[in-house]
């Protein structure tokens, strides 16, 4: 609970799209387009109020997510 509201966080610790990016040779890392549309559907259809907090594509060790209840603003 964070500011009376229930927030959940999600680790990620292994990327299959990262990993075979990498075993590709692309540079471009795929969680510009993965992670960030994960987030945008989820505001979409109500599932959720997102964030990403990490991405290991950015060399964290880990994909960490905040998830908060759907909320209208």
């Amino acid at each position: 609970v964070e500011d009376g509201e229930d927030v959940y966080y999600e680790n990620i610790t292994k990327c299959p799209f990262l990993d075979m990016a990498k075993k590709m040779g692309i540079s471009e890392i795929p969680c510009d387009f993965i992670c960030k549309y994960d987030v945008e559907l989820a505001l979409r259809d109500k599932r959720g109020r997102w964030e990403v907090l990490s991405r290991m594509g950015d060399g964290a060790e880990e994909c960490q997510f905040r998830i908060r209840e759907w909320k209208e603003e």
